[in-house]
């Protein structure tokens, strides 16, 4: 089920509750920039080509990982115009199959809504991605060398210091890399990540 409170609700001032095409196109027209939990797409989702990664996946599985967000299709992502999709190209069964391929594991509250003006002439595609449970919490800045953290002791001699000053890591975990030849991952196997799998149909 679609979240009744996004990124768009707070921009716009609305009260919780559906996306509609006019909040959409407001946001478009007033310049809502992107961000980690909103991003504008002019065109519809495509399938991979020449091995490439699948892009929808991949931004499905960057946002899962985060707070969740909104991917609108039918908006320019740089000037933000609304140009619109053609709503009989939509395909919420392939998009979800690409994402079932190639994002572990399994996101099953997405929703694909389209949204269309009162005439007919223009259209949006919007997916909204809710942030994983089991998502990582955010990673922790880097400290100077020798920099502890206000408020904790000084270790006692012959003991390590704990997080990120040289001990036993912080609790946290990065992304998977996208690359199949990178390093292997680490411990932490339970966020959603893409992986290169078999190609999409």
């Amino acid at each position: 089920m679609a979240r009744s409170w996004t990124r768009l609700h707070e921009h716009l001032g609305a009260p919780p509750g559906p996306l509609s095409f006019d909040m959409v196109k407001k946001a478009a027209e007033t310049n809502v920039a992107e961000s980690d939990d909103l991003d504008w797409k002019e065109k519809l989702p495509q399938p991979p080509r020449d091995g490439a990664w699948n892009e929808l996946a991949k931004d499905v599985a960057a946002m899962a990982n985060t707070r969740g967000g909104l991917l609108v299709y039918g908006v320019t992502d740089k000037t933000t115009i609304p140009v619109g999709i053609n709503p009989g190209e939509v395909n919420p069964q392939q998009y979800a199959q690409w994402i079932r391929n190639h994002v572990q594991p399994y996101l099953p509250d997405l929703t694909f809504t389209t949204l269309t003006s009162p005439d007919g002439a223009l259209s949006f595609l919007v997916i909204d991605i809710p942030a994983s449970p089991m998502a990582p919490p955010p990673r922790l800045r880097h400290r100077r060398q020798g920099q502890r953290p206000a408020g904790r002791r000084r270790p006692l001699p012959g003991r390590r210091p704990h997080g990120l000053d040289g001990g036993a890591p912080d609790r946290t975990c990065l992304p998977r890399p996208l690359h199949p030849h990178s390093q292997r991952p680490g411990r932490h196997r339970s966020a959603p990540r893409p992986h290169p799998g078999q190609r999409s149909s």
